[in-house]
């Protein structure tokens, strides 16, 4: 089940062709601060950087995923409520690993 829980996120990044993918019993029970880290696949590109600033902005704990841990960290900082976490999509055992107990998925990458 593909599901967007931002309305305005969904209509911000629908021009990407960006899915967020949560399952729909978690969409059914969400309230601000109580799920799982939203995971942003290709944090560091330009749109994965939007959508995580805009996650952050509404209260939501993100799990920013991209190749270079030093270029996550510089582009986003630190925040309580962001997990920095290296993975690629070529490499499926590190993607795995990402993605373990997230709620949802953005999916940002080009590769």
């Amino acid at each position: 089940m593909m599901y967007c829980m931002y309305a305005e996120c969904r209509r911000a990044l629908a021009q990407y062709k960006l899915f967020i993918f949560l399952p729909q019993a978690a969409a059914a029970e969400h309230t601000i601060g109580s799920m799982a880290p939203i995971a942003v696949i290709g944090a560091t590109g330009g749109v994965g950087q939007e959508a995580v600033k805009h996650l952050l902005a509404q209260d939501r704990e993100v799990r920013a995923v991209g190749r270079s841990k030093e270029r996550l960290e510089a582009t986003f900082g630190t925040s309580h409520k962001l997990q920095i976490v290296q993975a690629s999509v070529e490499d499926a055992d590190s993607l795995k690993a990402a993605l373990d107990g997230v709620s949802g998925v953005i999916n940002a990458s080009s590769g």
